[in-house]
């Protein structure tokens, strides 16, 4: 099979295609992991007359091009509207892009460096001819000058090193509220990734913004349901957007705007169906199940009132349980559960590890239980 690569692709694209050989010809992209796959031509989506012909005249004419497009993406294109958009959408949802079978790597050539691509496939997402290529000059050379491979000299190589942050945002994506960098350690075998690589690439990509800290924790960077909502490209929209995450009512967006409090709300609605994974989504679960008052979700969580607002628009309203309840919720890592305490004892104080409510009444119980066993003079007491 003899692979064609579409006009616009990239130079990596292309020298895949020319190593590759075969009878059929198809179009081949590289995905997120540098993996080849086969796409998909537009006309082989089955798509109505109106969602074809609208993305055929924008230039979508395969459909990896439209990996990750949003409905905002889609309504910016001329005459395409909301059925269609959510035609392409349900569409998207069902793609499944082939995995170009790769040639064998060579039989005899470099073992050390066969042995270790080996390796790696069997954690990473990784394209194996494309990585044998990449690290064979550095197992070369530490042939030719009598030494062993030095795995900084190894994971320097771009392509691994970017699939290993790949693989870290993935294991990343399982823990809600961040990980211990020890916990992504853990789950990446020591006999490949040795030398303090892991530690490395993780101070890298915060530096990189690709990921935060957060106390000893790591999370995803994500954008700030505030930065998402600047970033709506509709000015009515995006209006609309803020208006409502600062708290103001549908009734007075609307009313601003001369529209119905009605078209108020779908406009909010659709911002919010489009939207990307943002970093206030963390707490969505939370809020579902637990009733937060304003005051004592800032006081837990230190966040402002837009994260409160938008939460409350995301989730319809707040959970039904009471906020004690989370302290022996196991669902949640300890350090949510912690957090927690200090809403659910607010109105106590901590007199030598014991908590006691503010009262006086509360106080001298605690101190007549605690000091005065016997009879004592007020003098003592006082």
């Amino acid at each position: 099979m003899s692979i064609v690569t579409k006009s616009a692709a990239t130079a990596k694209e292309e020298s895949y295609a020319e190593e590759s050989g075969a009878e059929e010809s198809v179009s081949v992209f590289l995905d997120a992991y540098g993996l080849p796959r086969e796409d998909i031509p537009l006309d082989e989506l089955n798509l109505s007359v109106r969602s074809y012909n609208c993305l055929k005249n924008a230039g979508f004419d395969y459909a990896s091009k439209l990996v990750g497009v949003t409905e905002e993406a889609l309504l910016s294109i001329k005459k395409l509207g909301v059925k269609s958009a959510g035609e392409i959408l349900s569409k998207l949802e069902t793609l499944s892009f082939q995995e170009v079978k790769e040639q064998a790597l060579p039989a005899k050539e470099n073992v050390s460096c066969k042995a270790f691509v080996a390796k790696i496939a069997n954690t990473l997402v990784v394209s194996r001819i494309k990585l044998y290529q990449e690290l064979l000059p550095v197992f070369e050379r530490a042939e030719e000058d009598g030494r062993a491979v030095d795995s900084k000299d190894l994971f320097a190589a771009e392509y691994l090193r970017r699939a290993l942050k790949h693989e870290i945002l993935d294991l990343l994506s399982g823990f809600t509220f961040g990980a211990e960098r020890s916990e992504i350690e853990a789950l990446l075998p020591e006999n490949v990734f040795a030398g303090g690589v892991i530690a490395e690439v993780i101070d890298e990509m915060a530096a990189d913004g690709m990921i935060i800290s957060t106390g000893s924790k790591i999370e995803r960077r994500r954008k700030t349901i505030l930065e998402y909502g600047q970033s709506i490209s509709k000015e009515n929209h995006r209006e609309f957007f803020l208006k409502r995450l600062r708290g103001q009512t549908l009734a007075a967006i609307g009313g601003a705007a001369g529209v119905t409090r009605e078209r108020a709300r779908q406009v909010i609605s659709q911002c919010l169906r489009v939207k990307p994974d943002v970093a206030e989504d963390k707490y969505i679960e939370l809020f579902r199940k637990y009733r937060f008052s304003r005051k004592d979700f800032s006081l837990a969580f230190g966040e402002d009132d837009m994260t409160y607002n938008y939460l409350v628009i995301a989730c319809g309203k707040r959970g039904e349980l009471p906020v004690g309840d989370l302290l022996t919720d196991e669902a949640f890592p300890p350090e949510i559960r912690h957090k927690a305490e200090s809403v659910v004892y607010k109105n106590y104080i901590t007199i030598s590890g014991e908590r006691v409510y503010k009262s006086r009444s509360a106080i001298v119980d605690y101190l007549v239980r605690s000091y005065f066993q016997e009879e004592a003079s007020f003098e003592d007491f006082t």
